[in-house]
């Protein structure tokens, strides 16, 4: 049977132990589109008859669409990773005569960051969508609920009178910030092609780089061969956006959590989020909200796996790190989930009117805006007022502003106000929709790429046949 030349006597049992032939199902369709590509472009540069390259173009187009019969071969545990077992394939296919060309001017090494940029750049967009969603539910339940009254906490304690909507549109602003550094990093640092380095220093193949990259619609390409193989700052950068925005999201689901907790108790998670005892009728457990916490945590521990993984290697390449990949498509598959049930709670949750009425009577929670307008109507210090108020408070005797007329006094840029309120409804939308507009070129590269590739391919069989 062919086998590439690598694992030697003892290459069975290596296979087994070393493959990420599982690992690689989620990068497989990106792997034959790269090898597509460089079959084209061996054509381009005059290095492949056209023959060899129609006919491997043609089974390459084949297998993209039909990954799943590669993997239900049955000596699937012989292959050390797809590469490997796609080459295997061609040479069944199509003999060693023809399907050996592949090899020439390309490594794995280079073919798989390739993969993974273009699997990457998809996950980009699958998480933007998220996140666009969710922060499209926060934007329509503000504008239902723009002058519902809320309360704000510090230090987990009733604080200050709020609006739920200014509550739900400060969510909206961080998951607004962290699309700005997906977009930004998927520009800067995703989009940059590796492919036709070859294996670490280059290869003697007159391959042009360029035209891989704008065929596969990336934006630039990675100029130093070896910085192209080794690196996996893509992964590590991607890693650590995703673990702060866990941890972002975290504390969004811990507030909820908290929120909903009857000794509190202003807001109501939605019926199909919560689960009662197994022995105490009465409970209302925030079921989703407890996993949603718990897989975040994992998140960390993910990113915590890949930098302790990729710290231990030198320049260059080694096996250690097809073993850190993984973790960031568990990442971002996590975040995800979370993504979606919190979309839904918020699309759906409700606040209780009654207990924040309650507690805005028996707390003195317009204090800070008590002393601020005596300040300023009285001419005294600050500090003064500020030290009578709190006297007053403990006695009992305080007269403090009506929360109503708290919330139409405060008049600086993103308070809580009722005048105010409206402006940052409005420019939450600007920015959702300035946004939506870049998913969608996002999704018109990723679809473009896709089409690039096949219509070369199309072309290099097209003028054989003419």
């Amino acid at each position: 049977m062919y086998r590439l030349p690598l694992l030697g006597e003892t290459e069975n049992w290596l296979s087994r132990y070393i493959s990420s032939i599982e690992d690689d199902r989620e990068i497989a369709r990106h792997i034959v589109l790269t090898l597509l590509e460089h079959v084209i472009e061996l054509h381009r540069c005059g290095t492949i008859p056209r023959e060899v390259a129609c006919k491997i173009c043609r089974a390459l187009r084949e297998i993209y669409d039909k990954i799943e019969e590669l993997y239900s071969r049955q000596d699937l545990d012989r292959y050390e990773d797809f590469h490997e077992l796609l080459e295997k394939h061609l040479v069944d296919k199509l003999g060693i005569d023809v399907a050996g060309w592949i090899g020439l001017g390309r490594s794995r090494n280079d073919h798989v960051v390739t993969a993974h940029r273009l699997k990457l750049r998809e996950v980009f967009r699958d998480l933007i969508i998220r996140i666009l969603e969710l922060r499209r539910a926060l934007i329509d339940r503000a504008e239902q609920h723009r002058d519902k009254m809320f309360i704000a906490f510090t230090h987990g304690q009733p604080a200050q009178v709020t609006l739920f909507s200014h509550y739900l549109l400060s969510i909206e602003e961080m998951l607004q910030t962290y699309v700005n550094m997906l977009l930004q990093v998927l520009e800067k640092v995703v989009e940059k092609s590796p492919l036709g380095c070859g294996p670490a220093v280059g290869t003697t193949v007159p391959i042009d780089r360029y035209r891989e990259a704008r065929d596969l619609c990336f934006n630039d390409i990675c100029i130093n061969a070896l910085y192209c193989t080794e690196s996996r700052d893509y992964l590590l950068i991607t890693g650590s956006i995703l673990s702060s925005l866990s941890v972002e999201l975290s504390r969004v689901v811990n507030d909820l959590i908290r929120l909903a907790d009857p000794q509190i108790g202003i807001i109501v998670i939605p019926e199909e989020h919560c689960a009662t005892s197994s022995i105490m009728p009465h409970k209302r457990n925030p079921a989703t909200l407890e996993i949603a916490r718990a897989r975040l945590g994992r998140v960390l521990g993910e990113y915590v796996s890949l930098c302790s993984i990729i710290r231990c290697v030198g320049k260059g390449y080694y096996l250690d790190l097809q073993e850190a990949t993984p973790h960031v498509w568990n990442m971002a598959r996590i975040i995800m989930n979370v993504l979606e049930i919190l979309r839904d709670i918020f699309s759906k949750i409700r606040v209780n009117d009654d207990k924040v009425r309650k507690l805005v009577s028996e707390l003195p929670v317009t204090s800070a805006e008590t002393v601020e307008q005596t300040c300023l109507k009285s001419g005294r210090s600050f500090r003064e007022i500020y030290l009578e108020t709190a006297r007053k408070i403990r006695e009992g005797t305080a007269c403090l502003l009506p929360p109503e007329d708290v919330l139409a006094l405060r008049s600086s840029i993103g308070s809580a106000s009722l005048r105010g309120i409206d402006r940052q409804i409005s420019d939450a939308i600007s920015r959702l929709e300035k946004d939506y507009n870049a998913l969608r070129r996002l999704e018109e590269r990723i679809v473009t790429a896709v089409s690039n590739v096949f219509r070369a391919c199309d072309e290099v069989c097209e003028r054989l046949c003419t």
